[in-house]
């Protein structure tokens, strides 16, 4: 009986510091300064500042391609490295052949390293483990990835986004919330603007819900704990996220940055604990059954669901490809591996390293038979493949827009998660009975044993747990799709941009 009192014990002394946190969060709120009123440029004029990873922009290019379709009247502006080019040229051709009033995205290219690119690491030193040691290691790389950027590339991309801006003087901006040079820029700029987050509203407002309960109730960054947090997981939860807090607070990595940027003319550089400002349109892909749910939603904050990009069928896309796909039902896997009996399945696998391919002989038979497929590239894009119909289970590693793409379709996930909210996405996905966590007990250096096992409570056809699952997924991608993502930001966008002088 000795530990679960002291358990209790700890989650009250827990409670208490998260309330002491939350009293003082909201007298120093009590009054924030109002920010000055925003410059709003030319009417009906849209500008998207944004990185360049899928994972961070393909909703922007969704909502975008909705304005283009659906909102002929509105100017769309893409500012983002030159590489992009042809992936705003894809999107205008898509809106155009939708309807042929659709004016192109007008281009602006950026010079320099994306997002991703700026990882200083391989990205395998990025892997980390919910252990303490994979904690510490999270903790000690976070300030590098809320501000990764060299202090040179951020001031000469801020510059260039500054220049851009006053060509285009938009009426309202659009960003991306991992994109922080695009906002520092549109900042600097005080202009009119929104964020487009592939993210659940519970990733970016926690900290405003009452009571604490981010300590108590809401799992903490990379825990995977359920939701509610149970009593047992309170007080390493409440230490993990004042720890969070403490690593930010104290990064001289992001401090030094910060005094540069100042002393340059950005006079309240994009940090985590200023990114979020009450004057500005937000909107999150969170959809109520399959997103945590927040105790208080701020009241500039829009629940849009799933923002995933309509584009051509796979059959148009890739005929063969499709052809294959509707041999049987087929597993997406995006990381990981599965061969299952009754099952095709369609590995998308890029070596990330030199090696041979011995590793691939326990597959040989399936390969050679056609049963299993490995691609570096799949000209498909994800969504048209999943909107066939004929994948049953989609196999990813626990990313915001994996699990919205999924989740739209009306798909089973299984989520193989290596970092950061890829494991709370792990949890989600068990909690709301739309998937499972494949190796949940050893990731992520995950065991054959472990990860077929999942794949078979998601995919065993006659299991009643596996029945409800199917249902489910396909319940929530029904009401997902009934009010498109895409089309309610679109439509709160150009609401913006109509606003303009």
């Amino acid at each position: 009986m000795a530990r679960p009192n002291r358990q209790y014990l700890l989650a009250a002394i827990a409670g208490l510091i998260a309330l002491l946190f939350a009293y003082t969060k909201s007298r120093g709120a009590a009054n924030p300064p109002l920010p000055p009123a925003a410059v709003q440029g030319r009417n009906n004029t849209v500008l998207f500042l944004v990185d360049k990873h899928p994972g961070l922009t393909n909703v922007h290019y969704a909502t975008a391609s909705v304005l283009l379709e659906q909102h002929p009247e509105v100017a769309v502006h893409f500012a983002t490295f030159s590489e992009k080019e042809q992936e705003a040229d894809t999107v205008s051709r898509f809106a155009r052949r939708r309807n042929p009033q659709a004016r192109p995205i007008v281009f602006h290219g950026l010079f320099g390293r994306g997002f991703m690119e700026t990882m200083d690491r391989p990205m395998p030193e990025y892997v980390h483990g919910r252990d303490a040691r994979g904690m510490r290691y999270m903790f000690d790389m976070l300030p590098h990835v809320l501000q990764p950027w060299r202090v040179e590339e951020h001031l000469a991309l801020v510059g260039r986004m500054e220049e851009v801006i006053e060509e285009v003087d938009p009426a309202v901006v659009v960003l991306d919330c991992f994109f922080m040079v695009g906002i520092d820029a549109a900042r600097k700029q005080n202009r009119l603007m929104s964020v487009v987050a592939p993210n659940q509203a519970v990733d970016s407002f926690v900290d405003r819900q009452p009571w604490g309960q981010m300590f108590w109730k809401y799992p903490a960054l990379a825990t995977g704990f359920k939701f509610p947090v149970p009593w047992k997981d309170i007080p390493m939860n409440t230490y993990l996220r004042l720890r969070l807090i403490y690593s930010v607070l104290h990064a001289v990595y992001t401090s030094k940055k910060t005094a540069v940027y100042k002393a340059h003319g950005i006079q309240e550089p994009v940090g985590i604990f200023n990114i979020y400002r009450p004057d500005v349109p937000f909107m999150s892909a969170s959809l109520a059954g399959a997103s945590l749910p927040l105790a208080v939603v701020p009241p500039n904050v829009t629940l849009v669901g799933p923002i995933v990009r309509a584009s051509a069928p796979a059959e148009e896309q890739d005929p063969e490809l499709a052809d294959w796909l509707a041999r049987g039902p087929t597993v997406l896997v995006a990381l990981g591996s599965a061969v299952l009996s009754d099952v095709q399945v369609l590995w998308k696998f890029k070596k990330y390293d030199e090696y041979d391919d011995a590793f691939l002989e326990p597959l040989r038979e399936f390969l050679d038979s056609g049963r299993v497929r490995m691609l570096k590239w799949i000209d498909a894009d994800p969504y048209s493949m999943l909107e066939t119909g004929h994948i049953v289970l989609s196999v990813h590693h626990g990313g915001a827009n994996s699990f919205g793409e999924a989740l739209a379709a009306g798909v089973p996930q299984a989520l193989l998660p290596m970092w950061l909210d890829c494991y709370n996405y792990a949890a989600m996905v068990e909690d709301f009975g739309i998937g499972v966590w494949g190796g949940k007990e050893s990731s992520p250096e995950w065991k054959a044993e472990e990860l077929g096992e999942a794949f078979l409570r998601a995919l065993d056809g006659d299991n009643p747990a596996s029945v409800a699952m199917r249902e489910k997924a396909r319940e929530i991608g029904r009401i997902a799709r009934s009010n498109p993502g895409r089309e309610q930001a679109a439509r709160i966008i150009a609401r913006l941009a109509a606003s303009g002088k």
